[in-house]
C-alpha cells in the first residue's frame, strides 16, 4: 500500500470542511427561501383582508376598473359576465401565488436532500435561477413605482390632489419594505445556487480522491 502524502491528507480534510460548510449554507438558504414564500402568502392575505379600501384605490388608480368597463362595452358583458371575469382574474393571481409557493417548496425539499447527501438533479438549481431573475426584475419594477407620481394630476380638485399625495406618501414604506424583501430574496437565491454548485463540486472532488486512494491500495 502506498502511503499518502501529508499534503494530500490535509487537502482531503479541507475539502470535507468546505463541503460541510456549503451543505449547512445550502440547507439554511433553502429553508429561508420557503419562509419568505410563506410570508408572501400571509402578507397578501392580510393586505386583502385588512386593507381592502387601500387596495381598491390602488386598483382604481391603475386604471383596471376602466379597462374592465371598456371590455364590458366592447363585448357587451352583463353584470354576471363581469363578475365571472373578475373572479377569473383573481383566480389567476391566486394560482400565481400558489405556483410561486410550490416552486419554493420544491427548492427547499431538494436543497435539504442535497445537503444530506441524497441523490438530486439540477432542476431545483434551474428553478432557483428563474426565481432569482424574477425577484431581480421585481426590484426594478417596484423601484420604478417608488418614484412614479405621474398619476397625481394637477388638474384634479385640491382635495383629490391632497388624497393622491397622501396615498403616495403612505405607499413609500410599503414599497421600500417590498424592495428590501426582494433584495434579501435575491441574496438568498444567490447563496443557494452557489452553495449547491459548491456541494456538487466538492463531492465530485472527494469521489475522485477516494478513487485515487483505492487505486493506490
Amino acid at each position: 500500500m502506498k502511503v499518502l502524502k501529508k499534503e494530500d491528507l490535509l487537502q482531503n480534510d479541507e475539502l470535507h470542511i468546505r463541503l460541510r460548510k456549503s451543505e449547512k449554507t445550502l440547507a439554511i438558504s433553502g429553508f429561508m427561501v420557503l419562509v419568505f414564500g410563506i410570508w408572501d402568502v400571509i402578507r397578501l392575505i392580510l393586505e386583502f383582508t385588512l386593507n381592502t379600501a387601500s387596495i381598491m384605490k390602488k386598483i382604481e388608480a391603475a386604471g383596471i376598473f376602466k379597462d374592465l368597463q371598456d371590455l364590458q362595452d366592447m363585448f357587451g358583458f352583463h353584470d354576471l359576465g363581469m363578475t365571472i371575469l373578475i373572479v377569473f382574474l383573481l383566480s389567476i393571481v391566486a394560482v400565481s401565488v400558489i405556483m410561486s409557493l410550490s416552486v419554493r417548496i420544491i427548492i427547499w425539499r431538494a436543497s435539504i436532500r442535497e445537503s444530506r447527501g441524497e441523490q438530486t438533479n439540477v432542476i431545483y438549481i434551474v428553478l432557483s435561477f428563474i426565481m432569482l431573475i424574477t425577484n431581480t426584475v421585481l426590484i426594478f419594477v417596484t423601484s420604478s413605482r417608488l418614484g412614479d407620481y405621474n398619476y397625481i394630476d394637477l388638474t384634479m380638485t385640491e382635495d383629490e390632489i391632497i388624497d393622491a399625495v397622501l396615498d403616495y406618501i403612505i405607499s413609500i414604506p410599503e414599497l421600500t419594505i417590498s424592495i428590501i424583501l426582494s433584495i434579501t430574496s435575491v441574496v438568498l437565491f444567490i447563496e443557494l445556487i452557489l452553495s449547491a454548485i459548491y456541494v456538487k463540486r466538492f463531492r465530485k472532488k472527494l469521489d475522485e480522491y477516494d478513487l485515487i486512494t483505492k487505486e493506490q491500495d
